[in-house]
């Protein structure tokens, strides 16, 4: 497909499909898109923000654009080709994902499929997916934890269940053990220094190579996006990355993207030396009692996943969904039976046997 503005319209029954490149959206299709996000409940994730496709169609695009027009409604779908398919901006460092569009909007998934010209449109966090036509290309789903932090602190535990509360209580425990054994403790909030971002990197990336996860951070436009993220100083969209040291040296580093109220937990870290202190933890309870009252956050998504400090955490959950949009129905009720087959082998002691010998051999 060229690069410069191509216009595949198609005319099915009153739906109107454009594909062209991020950059060759006008101001108003943007600032319509930006109304969108600020206005639609379902998309206030910093994932569907333009200014997310924006920097990744500069870093690592390009990034291409369905916009549909269906009467008086609109819509967007930001997305990024590969090997005949389409996945979501910036995969996989994007936890939400699905059709931007106003209340009314019922674009057929069927009709994107064919106007972005791809054979599928792969999606790992569709949200929500249970909107028909949409729902009959689900393969599975998962919880998507959420943190409502309104209040602090104190209210927070008010709202916890019983075990929320137990590990409010083990948090706080090993809070006062760290500090009585080891050192002092500071907590910043919002730190705007660069080599916190670095230092974050390099956990991570020692952390992938001791589990022997992919390394999130091998593609260097990956840590090139959260350093142009670091510059922004918008409470519309940007980063928040939250700092404990002990004795003065850093212990924990939680990197967050911010969209309005809402943060999303994006890369937690810490120093494993102290791990039976628990730092991630420590660092999350100082967080929960600070972001309202230090940076508007209201609320903080977890990501998907179903940890049990997840769970133990979360007063909330959104549930997101993976999906495969393809001509043949079929083909997505075999992917669906495959995964579940997985699903079942995952959750065995077989499989758990078999990530011991990968750390190991990791090791």
């Amino acid at each position: 497909m060229a690069r410069g503005i191509c216009n595949k319209k198609r005319a099915l029954s009153h739906l109107s499909i454009t594909i062209a490149p991020f950059d060759a959206l006008t101001d108003e299709q943007r600032q319509a898109w930006l109304a969108i996000h600020q206005q639609q409940p379902e998309r206030r994730s910093p994932y569907f923000h333009p200014q997310f496709s924006a920097l990744v169609h500069e870093l690592n695009g390009p990034v291409e654009v369905a916009v549909i027009e269906q009467g008086g409604e609109r819509g967007f779908l930001p997305f990024q080709r590969q090997q005949g398919t389409a996945l979501a901006v910036g995969h996989p460092m994007n936890d939400y994902e699905g059709l931007i569009g106003t209340p009314g909007l019922a674009a057929d998934p069927a009709a994107l499929l064919k106007a972005m010209g791809v054979k599928r449109i792969r999606c790992f966090h569709l949200y929500p997916w249970d909107q028909p036509p949409w729902s009959r290309y689900r393969l599975r789903t998962v919880q998507s934890p959420l943190i409502d932090v309104t209040g602090g602190l104190e209210a927070y535990r008010q709202r916890q269940s019983k075990s929320g509360k137990s590990e409010l209580s083990a948090t706080r425990r090993k809070t006062r053990k760290l500090e009585r054994e080891v050192g002092k403790l500071e907590f910043t909030l919002m730190n705007r220094y660069p080599a916190w971002l670095d230092q974050m990197i390099e956990w991570k990336r020692l952390h992938y190579q001791r589990t022997g996860a992919a390394d999130n951070f091998a593609v260097p436009w990956r840590a090139k996006l959260l350093q142009r993220l670091l510059q922004l100083d918008d409470p519309g969209l940007r980063l928040v990355t939250s700092t404990l040291r002990l004795d003065g040296n850093p212990l924990a580093v939680h990197v967050g993207i911010q969209a309005g109220s809402l943060l999303h937990s994006w890369f937690p870290s810490y120093d494993t030396t102290y791990a039976r202190f628990s730092p991630g933890r420590i660092l999350m309870s100082m967080m929960i009692d600070q972001a309202e009252s230090g940076a508007g956050i209201r609320e903080i998504d977890l990501g998907k996943g179903e940890a049990e400090y997840k769970l133990r955490l979360m007063t909330n959950t959104n549930t997101v969904a993976e999906a495969s949009i393809e001509p043949q129905l079929w083909r997505v009720a075999l992917h669906r039976q495959w995964l579940q087959r997985y699903d079942q082998l995952r959750d065995s002691r077989f499989f758990d046997l078999l990530r011991q010998l990968k750390r190991r051999l990791a090791g």
